[in-house]
């Protein structure tokens, strides 16, 4: 591996990052924007295969209102320090099979899979339109959709679908007051680490290759 300062200095390193000066402000307004739809969180048990949990088709309201799925699996036997992680999902993917997320819930945690908007089918399904894409011209993928303005900007929407999943994931009774910790590789760690910051009371977070980061 090559790097450019030793890792004494790394684990110490602070980039300096020009911050535009409404960030704070932009942010604020995005999150308070879709707070002000009814979270709306719907858990409709599953008839599925596992059998070491309750798995739960999810639907809560996301930027501007719109319907976004998630998977929850909740283990019938639970860690003693019970903590529930929120994932997200790399680039090109969906949420996919309950069966394709038994890592955490196999080990006692509750785990809330959040489904990409507009993605998926890449390597594996996704069931969530993105009804906020104005159709603006952009280039193959997702990384210019709706790049000319920050409020209609596809990852606009997408950060603050992660932040509304945290939400969505303690409006279930059995999931209300615990920890939260959010996680994802690539394109979900990057989501981790943008819903860690932007939710409320997320407790850690643990992104894996964070991208746009």
């Amino acid at each position: 591996m090559f790097v450019d300062l030793p890792l004494a200095e790394l684990r110490h390193y602070r980039p300096d990052v020009q911050e535009p000066p409404d960030f704070d402000e932009f942010w604020t307004r995005e999150i308070d924007d879709a707070r002000s739809h009814d979270i709306d969180a719907q858990f409709t048990l599953a008839e599925t295969a596992v059998r070491h949990a309750r798995v739960f088709d999810v639907t809560f309201a996301g930027h501007g209102g719109d319907p976004i799925k998630a998977w929850l699996l909740i283990p019938h036997e639970s860690v003693p320090n019970e903590t529930v992680i929120v994932e997200y999902i790399g680039y090109g993917g969906g949420r996919g099979n309950p069966l394709d997320w038994l890592r955490w819930s196999s080990a006692g945690y509750p785990h809330f899979i959040m489904d990409t908007r507009g993605q998926g089918g890449t390597w594996r399904g996704a069931e969530t339109s993105d009804l906020g894409d104005g159709g603006q011209p952009s280039t193959p993928g997702f990384l210019t959709r709706g790049v000319g303005d920050p409020r209609a900007y596809y990852y606009t929407r997408l950060f603050v679908d992660a932040a509304r999943a945290v939400d969505a994931a303690r409006r279930h009774p059995d999931l209300g007051g615990l920890p939260i910790v959010t996680t994802g590789v690539s394109q979900g760690g990057g989501l981790a680490l943008a819903a860690a910051h932007l939710a409320e009371g997320v407790s850690a977070t643990l992104p894996d290759a964070p991208f746009l980061a």
